[in-house]
Order: structure tokens, then C-alpha cells, then sequence
């Protein structure tokens, strides 16, 4: 199991929509909204490597509303 911690910053305004958004995706195990340099932490877990990959880009950063994002892997 690869656990990895994806930072999210949103467009101002937008945390809230962006946090529904990505928080119900099937391999988010927790999302929260946060204060300071990133509005978003979404804790994912997934069976290998490259889904990390696939889930950044098909559900996070696909979004309008995601500025930037910085993720930590966890091994």
C-alpha cells in the first residue's frame, strides 16, 4: 500500500467546492481544508505507484479551480 499526501491551492474562494470535489474520491482515506500556504490536504491511498500519478492528474489538477498542488509519498 503507497500512501501519499497531496497540498492543494485553490483559486480564492473555491476551497470549499474543490474539497467536495476531490474528498470523495474512491481512494481518498482524508481530506481537510487548511490554513496557511496550501488550502487543501487529501491523504490517498492506492496499490502502486502510478496511480498516484493517474489520480493527481485525472482528479485533482483537471480541475479549474486547482492552482497548484505539492505531494509528499509516503513508503
Amino acid at each position: 500500500m503507497i500512501i501519499a499526501y497531496v497540498f492543494i491551492t485553490t483559486a480564492p474562494g473555491k476551497e470549499k467546492k474543490v474539497l467536495e470535489l476531490v474528498g470523495s474520491g474512491k481512494n481518498v482515506s482524508e481530506a481537510y481544508r487548511l490554513y496557511g500556504e496550501y488550502d487543501i490536504i487529501v491523504k490517498i491511498e492506492v496499490e502502486e505507484l502510478a496511480e498516484v500519478d493517474k489520480f493527481i492528474f485525472s482528479k485533482i489538477r483537471s480541475l479549474s479551480e486547482v492552482k497548484q498542488t505539492s505531494t509528499m509519498i509516503a513508503m
